[in-house]
């Protein structure tokens, strides 16, 4: 699947994510105010994340995964 995000894609949906991660944080009201296709979309991307967050494929060899920062 191809996106318009060019060479910074990973770097844009960090970005993206954190936004996300701050409304599923702090903003519970307008989280259970989405409409049902947005709320299903935001049941997706957790799942998606999920799947990567075990994906043996994204595991680097000697990478201290427990320094980096979410912030």
């Amino acid at each position: 699947m191809k996106t318009n995000m060019g060479y910074c894609k990973y770097q844009n949906t960090l970005k993206a994510l954190k936004e996300l991660n701050e409304i599923l944080e702090w903003d519970t009201d307008a989280m259970f105010n989405l409409s049902d296709e947005e709320y299903r979309a935001m049941i997706k991307i957790i799942k998606i994340a999920m799947t990567i967050g075990v994906c043996p494929h994204v595991a680097k060899e000697n990478f201290d995964y427990n320094n980096i920062k979410l912030d």
